[in-house]
């Protein structure tokens, strides 16, 4: 495996960041934006070679991975970059509604008239770009509605959690938004959701923010069977 991108990386990294961090970081990203592939072995005298380094940060790195499954130990293989089943995509959806609806629930003390005229700003921008059939800016939108949302809960470990969590859904690189109807349909679950906020109601607004995600889980479960590309149950 040609891990040159890994050493550019690094060599440009000049902050006082601990090696086995910057390792890590590197290695992470590396998965999200698919430059390491579902079932690419990465193996600490692999990574030592390509960077020349001695072994140590690379294994604390590839463990720290591994806890937050990253990365998977395989019998005879080593580490391998995890991929997803149907039931992993699904649980992640499902923790993600879980955690964004009690961030809503949260929220309250935070729901300033700012607050809202912000939410309201992003409702107009996804409204504007649905109409324009705009996938990729309705997309942006999406993330910056939900990721908002989750700011407002005032929770710090929320919002780290469902950092983590957000960047494992990017992995799977496909969008509810390109089944037929969906768009105008996800236009409308958050619009009903800043409805909900703007009178306070955010026990309203958690349900149906839980209900949203959930069904976007779906969807894109039901995209990937389609495509033929959901990843092997038990994977």
């Amino acid at each position: 495996m040609d891990l040159e991108w890994l050493k550019s990386r690094l060599d440009k990294d000049d902050s006082q960041v601990p090696l086995r961090i910057k390792i890590y970081d590197a290695l992470r990203l590396g998965v999200i934006e698919g430059l390491l592939a579902p079932g690419d072995e990465l193996t600490e005298s692999q990574i030592a070679a390509a960077l020349q380094l001695s072994r140590t940060p690379i294994r604390e790195a590839l463990q720290r991975l591994e806890t937050e499954g990253w990365v998977k130990r395989v019998q005879g293989r080593g580490m391998v970059v995890t991929d997803f089943s149907e039931k992993d995509v699904r649980d992640l959806y499902l923790m993600r509604s879980v955690l964004e609806g009690l961030a809503v629930t949260l929220a309250l003390p935070n729901l300033t008239d700012d607050a809202l005229n912000r939410l309201k700003w992003i409702i107009d921008e996804m409204e504007l770009h649905t109409s324009r059939d705009n996938r990729e800016a309705v997309a942006a939108k999406n993330k910056e509605f939900h990721w908002r949302l989750v700011e407002l809960s005032g929770s710090r470990h929320i919002v780290a959690v469902l950092r983590s969590v957000y960047e494992q859904i990017d992995r799977v690189r496909e969008s509810s938004l390109w089944v037929p109807g969906r768009m105008q349909k996800a236009f409308e679950e958050h619009l009903a959701i800043y409805q909900a906020l703007a009178k306070r109601d955010t026990e309203h607004a958690a349900e149906l923010v839980r209900q949203h995600v959930v069904a976007v889980g779906e969807v894109l479960v039901s995209r990937m069977r389609t495509r033929g590309i959901t990843p092997v149950a038990g994977a």
